[in-house]
């Protein structure tokens, strides 16, 4: 017991203590980047072409422009709900792995569905998912990252994640445009949370790091 409690303060001091290049080449950090990426890819693709897809419903202008509203009402609603529960339970990874396997699954169903309606509900889903993993991602960098070496290892997570507003948008359209129908999209934007939920598994997340991250803040 007092070997896992010796490891466990061995852990806050060496992370506590990063020098921000430290911190920019941490294999934590690098692999938290790609996390962060496989939750760009969806966010954008989705946020770019959404309204696209809502009009293939056959909706007017305005019905496509208020028919899209919905996702991001049912999305703001979790996000607070999600990031809310996360603080009271103190938990983060598996809130993490459940927004990641509700983007995905929201995708990939919503890909294989010709119905509006089912559609509609299964991009619902998916909205639900990359708003709420948003405010409870950021308690795994922060849990061990502190002064300059936390700065610079968010800028790093998010360095890496901005590429992904890259591929996200135009793959989905190459794909759009080469198939002619959002089923090739979707289901490859689906497959990018699936990568982001082994890596957290294996990642994982230690409480102690997050609880004692103010202390280590107030010593500096």
């Amino acid at each position: 017991m007092q070997n896992c409690l010796d490891a466990e303060q061995t852990n806050r001091e060496m992370f506590f203590s990063m020098t921000w290049f430290k911190s920019i080449i941490a294999l934590r950090v690098l692999s938290l980047g790609i996390v962060h990426f496989c939750f760009a890819v969806p966010l954008f693709g989705l946020s770019f072409f959404l309204p696209q897809i809502v009009k293939d419903f056959g909706l007017t202008n305005v019905q496509a422009g208020l028919v899209t509203a919905i996702p991001y009402a049912i999305a703001m609603i979790g996000m607070v709900h999600w990031g809310s529960h996360s603080d009271r339970t103190r938990e983060r990874k598996w809130h993490v792995v459940i927004s990641f396997a509700a983007m995905s699954s929201g995708l990939a169903f919503a890909a294989i569905t010709a119905s509006p309606i089912v559609k509609m509900a299964f991009l619902c889903i998916a909205s639900w998912g990359v708003f709420s993993y948003m405010p409870v991602f950021w308690a795994l960098p922060t849990a061990f990252l502190s002064g300059a070496g936390a700065a610079a290892g968010i800028a790093a997570i998010n360095s890496i994640a901005s590429v992904g507003g890259y591929f996200g948008p135009s793959i989905f359209g190459q794909l759009r445009d080469w198939t002619g129908t959002d089923l090739a999209g979707l289901t490859f934007l689906s497959t990018c949370p699936i990568i982001g939920i082994v890596i957290v598994l294996v990642l994982g997340h230690n409480p102690l790091l997050e609880r004692s991250a103010p202390r280590a803040l107030a010593a500096e």
